[in-house]
């Protein structure tokens, strides 16, 4: 019969090899530490306990038309205020309260924010693809709270999109920009001349949907992938069970306290992403003083952006961690905490 078919056979032996490099090539221990013994166990309790609060400032809203920005205020409203913008998908209380705790402690007033359609802000009602947003519009945000806070002007870090939010803010309204922070962040995330993510990152998220779903309805599972999806852009080689923690407690105080995750949300912020022009030129133009800090092991935005974004800034740092990918552990947070502060100072004396 094989003789009589060899073409035949060929492609089913092709098929096989192929299904098989695709099912070892998708597997989660290719990509990810084990999750921590008794994980299950764990989860169980903290789905049983009553979730702690992640808000420790005083918390108001700027309207902007027929939607509304939720801020928290955290530190004295008479310091030199620095705004904290979160990056994709990502709610204002992902900037730690320890981080945001430690900044303030230094003398500053601290805002972290919900991007529009995150957490308690309001999505806005009317977006389509014939009329969508993009970073011209998350940096008017911004603005909007500065106006509301009664600011002329203020420091702006962002993270990831909230670093691209951020470079927008200073490209577009540079006299209300005091300095600029820029963290795992891009001038253009799309860019055809650079590597801005690997092969891997692509299959690491495949491997996370064929275990656990697009969207896992199951609690358990929804925040095992957030936790390994954590660990892969945070570069960790191990899941300890104060991250899992950490990361369940905030993941079900957003789900119970504030809304949750809103589906339609990734496919707007991802074309706003998309569709924004690149902000490398304008970037060589800004004269604020502007911090760049990122990870030298980020799978998602690779180093050679933030290189890239400090060499084109007139007047601006770079600061390496030589151990960080692209989402902070706590180390990380401290370190960043103290390379802010010891920047933020050097402006404000």
């Amino acid at each position: 019969m094989f003789r009589k078919r060899p073409k035949l056979y060929l492609a089913l032996g092709i098929l096989s090899l192929t299904v098989l490099c695709f099912v070892h090539c998708t597997s989660v221990k290719r990509y990810f530490p084990p999750l921590p013994a008794h994980t299950d166990a764990v989860l169980d309790s903290l789905l049983k306990t009553p979730v702690p609060s992640f808000i420790v400032g005083e918390v108001d809203s700027a309207q902007v038309g027929d939607r509304h920005l939720w801020y928290e205020s955290i530190g004295d409203k008479q310091n030199p205020t620095l705004i904290l913008v979160m990056g994709y998908l990502a709610p204002a209380t992902s900037w730690p309260v320890p981080f945001v705790n430690a900044l303030a402690e230094q003398g500053y007033h601290v805002v972290r924010f919900d991007n529009r359609g995150i957490g308690l802000s309001t999505l806005s009602p009317t977006w389509s693809k014939r009329n969508p947003y993009y970073m011209d519009d998350l940096a008017n945000d911004v603005i909007a709270i500065l106006d509301d806070l009664g600011k002329k002007k203020a420091h702006i870090a962002g993270m990831s999109m909230g670093g691209m939010i951020a470079q927008t803010v200073a490209i577009n309204h540079p006299e209300r920009v005091e300095s600029l922070i820029s963290i795992s962040s891009t001038g253009h995330f799309y860019d055809k001349k650079m590597q801005t993510f690997s092969r891997e990152v692509l299959m690491s998220n495949v491997a996370l949907i064929r275990k656990y779903g697009f969207h896992p309805k199951d609690p358990k599972k929804d925040i095992k992938k957030r936790v390994l999806t954590f660990a892969y852009l945070g570069q960790e080689e191990e899941i300890t069970y104060e991250r899992l923690t950490a990361i369940t407690q905030l993941s079900l105080f957003e789900t119970q306290e504030r809304g949750g995750r809103k589906k339609q949300l990734g496919k707007r912020q991802a074309y706003a992403i998309k569709h924004s022009p690149a902000r490398w030129d304008d970037l060589s133009k800004l004269e604020m003083p502007t911090l760049v800090i990122h990870g030298k092991r980020d799978p998602l935005i690779t180093l050679a952006h933030g290189k890239r974004c400090a060499d084109l800034i007139p007047n601006s740092k770079l600061v390496v961690i030589e151990d960080f990918g692209h989402i902070p552990s706590n180390i990380h947070w401290r370190q960043m905490a103290s390379e802010m502060t010891a920047f933020l100072q050097g402006q404000d004396n």
